[in-house]
């Protein structure tokens, strides 16, 4: 190219000048000149674009570095983030542009989530007779292969009667105090578990406790059964999980006996550990 330079009285004069390319390599050279300059190849292929500074002997970025946990990320004119729990606020009074990732607090899950979006899901218990309307808080992240919510974290929901009380219904029914029972908040896959202490009055009887899931009725595969095989006060500490696939539905622990006599319970507790939802 021809670089025309102008003297002071007004004439021109001519001179010549080269452009000089910067090389890509895939290794820093060996023997660098200060300033010289290379684009630095990753083996990703990203650029990264080095100066060499012979007064500190160290080649530096030129203009800004970009890395993905540490691994080198072509470097762009345009930086655009990306993702629902990402913001951008300028920081004139500091000269910079700050960037916050939250993870928000809702109480309805978010329409149209991306894959990986995550919140955390705030709602009150609603379990009887105990921890009635307690805050708590679910961590959600969308997996959009099954366009449903995990549950990463969050405690599951409780609920418990501690006094002893009996039945001698050969069907399915509620003891003098209710429950115990609670209604999940979201539908989606539990793992659901009802324990208590319990024991029949006639040496041979039994007693049953399950749940009843909305209106449908409790069947014994999801619950426990006990046979006593002395009449009296001898009680067994039972427990049963199941993994349910559930709707946002009331929950509550029914009981009945087998073969006479009359059933007790004691200490008898509901729990529902949350897996997916949505």
């Amino acid at each position: 190219m021809t670089l025309t330079i102008y003297r002071a009285d007004g004439y021109p004069k001519s001179a010549r000048t080269q452009l000089v390319s910067i090389p890509r390599v895939t290794t820093l050279p060996a023997s660098p000149f200060d300033g010289q300059e290379v684009y630095l190849v990753s083996a990703s292929g990203a650029l990264q674009h080095l100066r060499y500074y012979a007064t500190g002997a160290n080649w530096e970025y030129v203009g800004r570095a970009v890395q993905d946990e540490g691994s080198a990320v072509t470097v762009r004119n345009v930086l655009n983030f990306v993702g629902p729990n990402i913001t951008t606020a300028d920081d004139a009074a500091n000269s910079r542009t700050n960037i916050t990732t939250t993870v928000p607090v809702v109480s309805a899950l978010p329409g149209s989530p991306v894959n990986g979006q995550e919140c955390y899901y705030a709602f009150q218990q609603a379990s009887y007779p105990t921890f009635n309307s307690t805050p708590m808080t679910w961590h959600l992240r969308y997996d959009a292969s099954l366009a449903k919510w995990d549950v990463i974290g969050g405690a599951p929901l409780f609920a418990e009667v501690v006094g002893n009380e009996g039945t001698g219904a050969g069907a399915y029914v509620d003891l003098p105090t209710g429950g115990p029972y609670f209604t999940l908040p979201l539908a989606g896959d539990y793992l659901v578990t009802v324990q208590g202490r319990t024991y029949n009055s006639n040496a041979g009887s039994g007693t049953l406790m399950s749940y009843q899931i909305g209106a449908t009725a409790p069947v014994q595969d999801d619950g426990i059964d006990h046979f006593s095989s002395v009449a009296g006060t001898v009680a067994n500490n039972l427990s049963h999980t199941r993994r349910k696939t559930l709707g946002a539905v009331v929950i509550s622990c029914k009981y009945g006996v087998q073969a006479g006599g009359t059933g007790f319970w004691s200490n008898r507790t509901l729990t529902a550990q949350p897996l997916r939802v949505g």
